[in-house]
Order: C-alpha cells, then structure tokens, then sequence
C-alpha cells in the first residue's frame, strides 16, 4: 500500500531504497511505479479533474481563494454567508396575492426551516395570499399561523419567510424598529402608522381622527400633544369603552393592526391619570393650581364633556392687598365677561341679575392674613345648553381684622347655550394673589 491510515506514502519494499552499482530488480521497479501511480491517483489534481472518494479532514485548516458558489451543491464562502446571498430574493414578482421569490441559486424543493428575504412589490396585498419559491409549488403565506386576509404585506417594505411546514410559511416584516421614536406625525382623518417610521410618535394637530391604517399584528404606540377626537368604529377602530375619546396633552395609547383593514387600540392612558371607561359615581381628581403674584388663576380648558359638575377647593387664597374674590367662566378656552351672570347672597340678602362676574366672597378678604379664602364650590351644568351653568360657592375668610372671619354662602348663575370649558378666579379690585395657598378641582360622577 502506497499510503497508510495516516496518509503517510512508505516506497515499496524490498528493493528500496536502492542500492549503488546493484541491479534493481523489475518486480521492484514496477511495484514502486503502481504505487506511485496508486498515490498520484489518490492525491487531488489542480485541475478539477479528480473527485474525492472521502470526507476530507482539513486538520484545523481552511480553503483559501474560494470562489463563490452558485449551486445548491457548491460551498459558500465567508463572504456569502455574511451577505445572506442564498436566502435573499430580491423585489418579489408575481402578483400582490400570488408572490414568486427567485433566490440564486434556485432551491429545488422545499424544506422546513429554509428562509428568505424579499421586497414587496408595488401593490398590498388584500387577502389570502401565497408565495412560490424558483418555480416551486406555491406555499400559503401566514403570520403567526393564521392565512393573510389582506394589508399583512404593504408596498416596498423588506420581509422574512420562514417556511414551517411543507405547505405553509410564516410572515415576519423586517425593520418593525421596537423602541424606536419616529418623527410627529399631523393629525389627520386618517393616519397611516404603517409607513411611520419606528414604532412610537407623537401625534400633534387638533384634526378628528377616524382611522387608522396598520397592518395586522403590528402595533404602534402614540403620544397625543393635544385635543382632538378620535371617533370609535365598532370594526375598523376599536376603542376601549367603546366610545370615541377626546384626547389630551400626554395622553398616550397603543394599538395594533387586527386584520382585514381593522385597528384595535389596545390600552389608552390619560395624563391626568383618570380612567377612559365610565366609572361609578365618585370625585375624580382633575387639575390644581398653586396661586402666584398674578392678577388670575386660570383653569380655562379643564372643564371637558366627561364631567357635567365640579368639585372645586380652595385652601389658603390670599390677595396681595385686601380684595374680593370673584370667578368667571371660560367658553372654549377664552373667559366670558358679558353681562350674563346673577349672584345671590344668602349672607348679604342681595339678589342681582346682568352681573359681569360671579361672586365667590362678599367681603374683602384681608391681605397678608393667616388665613385668607377657604372653602368649596360647586359647578353644575358645565356642558348643559337647555339649563343655567350655577356656580355654588361656600366659603370663609378673614376681612377687617386678623381675628375677624365672615362666612358666605352665594349662589351665581351663567346663562349661555354653549358649554363652559373652564373658570378664572380674580380680585374684584384688580389686586393680584399673593403666592400660596391652593385651587384644586375634581369632577363629580353622578
């Protein structure tokens, strides 16, 4: 044998080596030549020529200068495998319900576990959709195990196939960026969240919103920097409570794509900390304020269709100069100060009419006092065409001396078709608020 177990060539023996002025034997001699013969054929020749009849043992070494393959039987170089160039597709062909992959180079049966990325075509797809790879048997496409009933695959967007069955393969879209912050996005009639970049943004503009395109399965999280409404669609979009909801600054929600053109929002949370759904009836904290050297305290757009009264406390108000405390109401963000209002004091035993204020003391409350304005009020009928907006007001406070407190019980009206957004508290004398103290306000659930 020219070679042994460990691949080692021995010359043939007797009769090698040879030795000098002896006669080499013939049987010698062409013993020697065969095995030479034998080992060459046994060796691998540059040329291509020879095809190994073995698993070859590279013992911890590599091929160098490979050339790429191209058929499903070559080697892959590092290069290849780097780049994926066996598992990319390109642009799909084929129709937006009927895709056709050709990867190079072409497969020529299907196998579990075998994936491939492709890009879309120009069109979405819009129901039960299939894909066949070089020529093969077409495949249905699922995402997570259910058949596409149509928006799963939008126009231009990179995906993953992996086939898991012999029939069937799982749909993956490629880049769903999670954690990702894309740029604002303008309210709108409809708002698009599939070609929103990353998977969270904020929303920006007051425009009604009636829906939403996203594809199904894949969520998007949004930030809402103002009001506006989104309107509820039992179908196509789902809103908890099922109701429409009027957002606010810092509300945020998260929805998913539920299938045939469908958005579900999956949870939504005020800013304010307040539950979207109807509660029982109770006092629900809303907003509060700490006074500073100012002329008004302002809570013009707190007031909203959720609540129809309120809860309001007062707790340590004091005027920079002694003063009376009086209130107006806001109409969509701006203060009302016509003529509109009535004031009734039980304290004073006055009634007035045509009034531009309602009176939430009668006496002037003592500058710089210990105690200042204390007290709650009542607002009723904030969002009421047919019925006055009343203002109940229940209060003490310190007037004429430190020592001297005077307690009033006023009752005010407002008379407006339009519902009130909020209120403005002030110094009848023009005197600003001096810094302390509190206003807080809750709406009542009845």
């Amino acid at each position: 044998m020219p070679r042994n177990g460990s691949g080692v060539f021995t010359p043939f023996t007797p009769g090698n080596p040879v030795v000098t002025n002896t006669t080499i034997s013939s049987t010698a001699f062409n013993n020697t030549i065969d095995d030479i013969a034998t080992g060459l054929t046994q060796s691998i020749s540059s040329t291509g020529v020879t095809t190994p009849s073995a698993n070859l043992p590279m013992g911890g070494f590599k091929f160098t200068g490979m050339g790429a393959g191209t058929a499903a039987t070559d080697s892959a170089t590092l290069g290849q495998a780097q780049t994926q160039t066996a598992t990319f597709a390109g642009t799909a062909g084929g129709t937006a319900n009927a895709l056709t992959l050709t990867p190079t180079p072409a497969i020529t049966a299907y196998a579990i576990g075998q994936y491939f990325r492709f890009k879309s075509g120009a069109s979405a797809n819009t129901g039960a959709t299939t894909v066949a790879i070089s020529g093969l048997a077409a495949v249905t496409v699922q995402v997570n195990g259910a058949a596409c009933v149509g928006g799963e695959i939008m126009p231009n967007q990179w995906y993953e196939i992996l086939l898991d069955t012999a029939g069937t393969c799982q749909l993956k879209r490629i880049g769903d960026s999670a954690g990702i912050k894309g740029p604002d996005i303008a309210s709108a009639a409809t708002i698009n969240l599939d070609t929103a970049p990353g998977d969270f943004a904020h929303i920006t503009g007051t425009t009604t919103i009636t829906a939403i395109t996203l594809t199904s399965g894949h969520e998007y999280e949004l930030v809402f920097d103002g009001v506006l409404t989104l309107t509820h669609n039992a179908t196509s979009l789902i809103l908890p409570g099922g109701a429409s909801i009027t957002t606010a600054a810092g509300d945020r929600a998260k929805f998913r794509g539920d299938g045939a053109g469908n958005v579900r929002c999956m949870y939504y949370t005020k800013a304010s900390g307040t539950s979207v759904i109807s509660q029982s009836p109770g006092v629900i904290f809303i907003a509060s304020l700490t006074p500073t050297a100012a002329a008004n305290v302002d809570f013009l757009s707190t007031f909203t269709s959720t609540y129809d009264n309120y809860l309001i406390q007062i707790s340590g108000v004091i005027p920079a100069s002694s003063d009376v405390l009086r209130a107006r109401f806001a109409i969509a963000g701006s203060v009302n100060s016509g003529a509109t209002y009535g004031n009734d004091s039980v304290t004073a035993g006055t009634a007035t009419t045509g009034d531009s204020f309602m009176s939430v003391t009668t006496a002037s409350v003592l500058a710089n006092s210990t105690g200042g304005v204390c007290g709650t009020l009542h607002v009723h009928n904030a969002n009421s065409a047919a019925s006055a907006k009343v203002l109940i007001s229940h209060t003490m406070c310190m007037t004429g001396t430190a020592t001297q407190a005077q307690a009033d019980t006023i009752g005010s009206n407002f008379v407006s078709a339009n519902a009130v957004s909020g209120i403005r508290f002030y110094w009848s004398g023009g005197a600003n608020f001096a810094a302390g103290g509190s206003i807080k306000i809750y709406g009542v659930l009845n």
